[in-house]
């Protein structure tokens, strides 16, 4: 992808999930709703769960710039609000829940170019995290801890190759 490609993508994401919320109504896809610091506490166990699953072999991770750690959060709740919640909320409005969750998980691996299988079982993670708590906090904190333990564990030239 070239940079402007890269950054045309950011934008558009950024802005979508800006617009969005503001515009529709999709509530949580379960009738749980787990207070919302508990929900984040959840899933930044979940993220570090996951990543301590998926680090077999990875070096134990450092400490990463402000700027890159900045956006890395922001675009992790970016697409948060763009897979779980549009998605994933959005479909299980109009299907079953199972397959709503299998679509938006398969969705969100397919549209990374890298590392598909990791990021279906992140997707999977990160929804189940969604389902299990009701709140969109839940996948935002693993999603974020996750993207963070990635980047703190990558070289820095193969950091500088893959934003977020």
């Amino acid at each position: 992808m070239t940079p402007a490609g890269l950054w045309s993508r950011i934008g558009l994401g950024a802005l979508l999930a800006t617009v969005l919320p503001l515009a529709l109504d999709i509530p949580a896809p379960t009738d749980l709703h787990v207070p919302a610091p508990l929900a984040l506490t959840v899933g930044i166990a979940g993220g570090l769960a996951l990543y301590s699953i998926s680090a077999h072999r990875r070096p134990v991770p450092r400490a990463i710039g402000p700027i890159k750690t900045t956006f890395l959060v922001g675009w992790a709740i970016v697409e948060e609000i763009l897979w779980r919640w549009l998605l994933l909320g959005g479909l299980a409005l109009r299907v079953p829940l199972g397959v709503a969750f299998a679509g938006a998980t398969a969705a969100f691996a397919l549209a990374h170019s890298h590392g598909r299988r990791s990021h279906l079982v992140a997707g999977a993670t990160f929804g189940g995290l969604y389902l299990l708590t009701g709140e969109l906090w839940a996948p935002v904190g693993a999603h974020v801890a996750y993207n963070l333990l990635v980047a703190g564990s990558l070289s820095p030239v193969r950091a500088e190759m893959r934003p977020g």
